[in-house]
């Protein structure tokens, strides 16, 4: 019992320091929305500046939500052979191998894979110099300073968020539900779309997740792939606090982007939960 208590003591701490860390810092933002920001005085102008502006909401707001979900498809779409492939491989130093192969990718800055990037999408870069030499294209393909070459930083990003946790999910699916349906005649393709792909949701939400937040908040791949033209939250937010000086505007941006992932997040969460814990009762 002692040893429980000292336990609690010990995790109240740091769990009291990043409540506070998260809540504070939160709270004093979302007071800022509600001023001026050449009086101070309290103000619905920046509401009023964001909702009445169809820049904010159609050039800025979509393009964020926009490049969050398809970055997250894409990165599931090539992510997931990977997962699958690593989870049901049987040597363990090829699939140790998989796996560090799979993050190291984290192990390098994300400035430094961003540089690496404008390189490769350059108009003389390897990608078109290798299209053209293929003769696939002819005339170099404008990837900078567009929301192509922005998605595919995102997505290169996001796979290691998408292959990790879906590894450990298809890991601990039992197999016997997948030799179940051998076993009755049913066909990889089938057995995959009926059993391992429903089993392996929590995996897939947790991933796309992970990938929206991180992407449709994402400033360094916008900001030094976009070249100023893709105009995502983050960026338009730091360019109104360190250009323009005009904090309470950042901060509602910064407010709408704190809204939107909850919006996305936390209905899917329930669904997820909804059609896995349904498709377990029913495999039962």
């Amino acid at each position: 019992m002692s040893d429980n208590r000292t336990a609690r003591y010990f995790l109240t701490i740091p769990s009291i320091f990043l409540a506070a860390a998260l809540f504070i810092p939160m709270i004093y933002m979302i007071i800022l929305t509600f001023h001026s920001n050449s009086t101070g005085a309290l103000s619905l102008e920046n509401y009023q500046r964001f909702f009445a502006d169809s820049y904010y909401l159609k050039d800025v707001l979509w393009i964020s939500i926009k490049q969050g979900i398809l970055s997250g498809i894409l990165a599931l779409i090539l992510g997931y052979p990977v997962a699958l492939y690593i989870a049901k491989t049987k040597n363990k130093n090829i699939k140790t191998l998989l796996l560090i192969l799979s993050i190291v990718p984290l192990w390098v800055n994300v400035i430094i894979r961003v540089f690496g990037w404008r390189i490769l999408l350059s108009d003389h870069g390897l990608i078109n110099e290798a299209l053209l030499t293929l003769g696939l294209i002819g005339s170099p393909i404008k990837f900078l300073a567009t929301e192509l070459g922005v998605l595919i930083g995102l997505v290169q990003i996001t796979i290691p968020f998408i292959v990790l946790p879906l590894v450990g999910v298809l890991e601990s699916m039992p197999t016997s539900l997948e030799e179940a349906a051998y076993s009755v005649g049913a066909r990889p393709f089938r057995t995959f779309l009926s059993i391992t792909f429903p089993l392996s949701m929590p995996g897939v939400m947790s991933g796309l997740l992970m990938s929206f937040a991180l992407n449709a908040g994402g400033y360094a791949i916008p900001a030094m792939l976009g070249g100023g033209k893709v105009r995502m939250l983050a960026v338009v937010a730091y360019d109104q606090s360190m250009s323009v000086g005009n904090f309470n505007f950042a901060a509602l941006l910064g407010l709408m982007l704190l809204v939107t992932c909850m919006l996305f997040i936390i209905p899917s969460i329930m669904l997820s939960n909804r059609l896995y814990y349904g498709k377990r009762k029913g495999s039962r």
